[in-house]
């Protein structure tokens, strides 16, 4: 969902922006399009659902606190 957050993005960019193997990224595209979190757009690639960009938008609260939680800890 992370990397499908800005533009839609075709096969190979997921594959490589997330680093995992074919295989993997298909078995998760299939999972999040089953869940109707993801479609695919013939035209543009991947792209979030409306009901996964509402999905997203509550994860990004626990991103902003993960980011100040990090900044705590000491290297």
């Amino acid at each position: 969902l992370w990397e499908l957050r800005d533009p839609p993005k075709r096969f190979r960019e997921l594959q490589e922006a997330i680093g995992a193997s074919p295989t993997v990224v298909n078995t998760r595209l299939g999972e999040l399009r089953a869940a109707r979190l993801v479609e695919l757009d013939v035209d543009a690639g991947y792209q979030l659902t409306p009901l996964g960009t509402e999905l997203l938008r509550l994860f990004l609260p626990i991103v902003d606190w993960s980011k100040k939680w990090a900044a705590t800890i000491p290297e």
